[in-house]
């Protein structure tokens, strides 16, 4: 059912009314029990007995049958918008190539060469490598037959689209191999993935296609997260934005890369604290996803955090938690940013019941939303504690959290985490604490300073020297 459902989120409303006449057109008897099922996983979609709503006595085959079927008919409903919508152009291009290729093989050479002169123009407008390199395949199929044809000039083509087309697969071992080794836990750094993109010989460059740019600024945002550091790739994600402002003339054909793009470069801009850029970003994102509303569902989460990120640290903490509180999935990240809200606004109970309301394991939040992550769950967890004054409990936590992550985070060269972790310690169990010792942490300069690794700072100097906390945090964020 778990696919099922997720199959059916991707469809808008106007979308679910087509795919059920879809069904109406395809059932070939009265008998509409798919159309049943999709109603109820549309309309129930927590109910755990669909097969004793579907049949009078249980037929767990049929049911299996009946799940398989829908799912298939979902599948192929959603290629068919897909295709139809998004590749329209490509359709085209292809319908041109086999045309002429028919025609070479009824000697009509002249015209086929005309049609593959327009699909390969188009093609080179539309960055559509694949296709040019079916276009120049087929050139090469009858280029004895056709003067017209320029050997030496075609070599020269597939050679320079031979290039594109590696440069694309080069970026997608790249995030391949990055995705494997965090997939396996392995120690990835900053270092890593430099040598990454210099093994395979990656830069930014304005050949770089839509989907291309997007995979890069994926790379640099992970590369980013391992440092904790989103000032040291601003130019580099600001380059990559040039690019894909001038490629306006496609960007109606990726809408969903442009979003995907806008939300990353948008969050890059909150955590280097630059708030004008922040929200300029982040209402170009919020228009165009207005503008395409079947992306909602996929992209609504990271609007409205974006969003809550920005009313909390520019001063409306209120409406941060107003909209983070309505939030109805509970989801991870949300929750997480909640608990930092809460304790920003001495709500130390509230926060404590949102961490024990995350009931997976840190394992699970590893696999499915990073480390990094993880972390600062912890370090949230530690200030919860000692907030409350639970001694046991914290010692009991520090202790698994030094064993955990300690070695890794002292091979990846984040050291404010150890130095947080150890003055803290300091600080609570009061271990000759000197407050001069919280200046440690400005060492990095706060002018460059992460916002997150800010406000776990910013807490502790609010204990040490006994300041709100939230004016204090806003004071820095703003240095």
């Amino acid at each position: 059912m778990k696919n099922i459902q997720q199959l059916i989120s991707i469809l808008t409303e106007k979308e679910q009314v087509e795919f059920i006449q879809h069904l109406k057109k395809k059932n070939k008897t009265k008998d509409e029990k798919n159309i049943q099922l999709f109603k109820l996983i549309l309309n129930e979609p927590h109910l755990n007995n669909y097969a004793d709503r579907i049949y009078a006595e249980s037929n767990k085959n049929a049911f299996h049958a009946l799940s398989k079927r829908l799912q298939d008919s979902l599948v192929g409903f959603i290629a068919i918008k897909a295709f139809g919508n998004e590749n329209s152009a490509e359709q085209e291009l292809f319908k041109k190539i086999l045309a002429a290729r028919i025609l070479v093989d009824h000697q009509n050479h002249k015209f086929a060469f005309k049609l593959l002169q327009k699909a390969e123009s188009k093609a080179k407008q539309l960055e559509l490598y694949t296709i040019l390199r079916e276009v120049y395949i087929t050139l090469l199929q009858f280029a004895h037959h056709y003067e017209k044809i320029n050997v030496t000039e075609l070599k020269l083509k597939i050679a320079k689209n031979q290039q594109h087309l590696d440069l694309e697969l080069r970026l997608q071992l790249v995030e391949a191999e990055l995705k494997l080794s965090a997939k396996k836990n392995k120690i990835l750094d900053s270092a890593y993935i430099e040598k990454l993109l210099q093994q395979h010989q990656i830069e930014i460059k304005e050949e770089l296609t839509f989907k291309a740019l997007l995979r890069l600024f994926t790379i640099l945002d992970l590369k980013s997260q391992l440092e904790s550091n989103y000032f040291a790739n601003l130019k580099e994600l600001e380059k990559l934005y040039a690019l894909v402002h001038q490629k306006q003339h496609l960007q109606h054909r990726h809408h969903y890369e442009h979003l995907q793009i806008l939300q990353l470069l948008s969050y890059a801009y909150f955590r280097s604290r630059d708030f004008n850029h922040f929200k300029k970003y982040l209402d170009e994102f919020e228009q165009l996803l207005e503008q395409n509303l079947p992306f909602r569902n996929q992209f609504d989460e990271d609007l409205f955090l974006l969003k809550a990120y920005h009313f909390n640290f520019t001063g409306k903490a209120s409406e941060a938690i107003q909209l983070l509180e309505a939030q109805k999935t509970k989801s991870f990240l949300p929750q997480l940013f909640l608990m930092t809200c809460y304790i920003q606004q001495n709500e130390i109970k509230k926060a404590y019941q949102t961490l024990q309301q995350l009931h997976q394991s840190d394992l699970w939040y590893a696999k499915n939303h990073g480390e990094i992550w993880v972390i600062k769950k912890n370090l949230i967890e530690l200030i919860l504690l000692v907030e409350l004054d639970k001694y046991d409990v914290f010692e009991s936590r520090l202790h698994s959290f030094q064993k955990k992550y300690y070695k890794k985070l002292q091979s990846t060269g984040n050291q404010r985490v150890i130095i947080f972790i150890k003055l803290i310690t300091g600080f609570y169990f009061n271990q000759n604490f000197d407050q001069q010792q919280i200046n440690i942490l400005e060492n990095s300069t706060l002018e460059k300073e992460d916002i997150f690794m800010i406000c776990f700072y910013a807490w502790l100097k609010a204990k040490v020297e006994s300041k709100d906390l939230y004016e204090l945090t806003l004071n820095l964020i703003s240095n």
